[in-house]
């Protein structure tokens, strides 16, 4: 972004926000799309392989809750970039492998 600024001969005292910035130059943010396509490629295939990656994702662990906020674990994402709970999706991820 910095150098998007200095492009721009945008000040970083400026209140611009990045997306205006990349709208500006007319820049798509490729590298979230990416992130999230090999994340939801990753989750298909360890979901089908049925090995000990899945058993530990699927797992549930026994004990008290910690303190404060619960973290933002991996599965948050796939819940949010499917918009489906991760039980549809796991079978959508096993129904698509057979």
């Amino acid at each position: 972004m910095h150098i998007y600024r200095r492009m721009l001969r945008i000040s970083w005292t400026e209140h611009r926000t990045n997306e205006s910035m990349l709208n500006e130059i007319g820049i798509d943010r490729e590298l979230v799309a990416t992130i999230k396509k090999r994340k939801l490629q990753y989750f298909g295939h360890m979901i089908t392989a049925q090995n000990l990656c899945t058993h530990i994702f699927e797992g549930h662990l026994d004990g008290a809750r910690g303190r404060g906020r619960p973290r933002r674990r991996w599965g948050d994402d796939i819940k949010d970039w499917t918009r489906k709970t991760l039980a549809d999706s796991v079978t959508t991820a096993r129904q698509g492998k057979s």
